[in-house]
């Protein structure tokens, strides 16, 4: 899956313009086959032509902090279990680290703890949303996500002894080299 963050170019309405896209497919195609089916329909009705390139952005290492990790490996057949109310359950640093992507939503953020396996990894959200709105009149969302990441970065630290450190990341980016708005049937 592409984050925003990844697709760059393309003209302006490319970020704000929507289209309803209702398509069905003949036969019982596969996962793989879909998306090279909805290729060919995006460059057929929106003339879309993009190539992919490598490039570092700014973004965070997530790394084991100094005094090791406060989790658990999970036994062989175990399962993590569910969360408590208004707690987020994790099985490994990588699916935290997508969790971070996609609450910075510009910044990604790369599993680098070099933990493998399965864990049972809980971070307490009401706790990470007390913090993050506590004396906030604004309501400015922008500002709200912002405190998010902050407020969870503070607790993956102190909760789960792991950090983040500011780095420069390796990102595949998918480069809009042209696009039309679709036309109809």
């Amino acid at each position: 899956a592409l984050e925003n963050y990844q697709i760059w170019g393309g003209p302006g309405w490319v970020d704000s313009a929507g289209f309803d896209v209702d398509a069905k497919s003949t036969d019982s195609a596969g996962r793989d086959q879909l998306l090279l089916m909805l290729r060919a329909l995006l460059a057929d009705r929106f003339q879309l032509r993009f190539h992919h390139e490598k490039k570092e952005l700014a973004g965070y290492d997530l790394v084991v902090g100094k005094g090791g990790p406060k989790f658990h490996a999970l036994k062989p057949g175990a399962d993590a279990g569910r969360g408590k109310r208004d707690h987020m359950r994790l099985k490994d640093p990588a699916s935290l680290a997508t969790y971070l992507t996609r609450l910075s939503s510009d910044q990604p953020v790369i599993d680098k703890t070099g933990l493998t396996g399965q864990f049972d990894i809980d971070l307490d959200i009401s706790k990470i949303v007390q913090e993050a709105t506590q004396g906030d009149q604004t309501g400015d969302p922008t500002a709200t996500r912002e405190r998010m990441f902050e407020a969870t970065a503070n607790a993956i630290q102190d909760e789960l002894g792991l950090k983040l450190v500011p780095a420069k990341v390796p990102v595949e980016i998918f480069v809009i080299d042209h696009a039309e708005k679709a036309t109809g049937n």
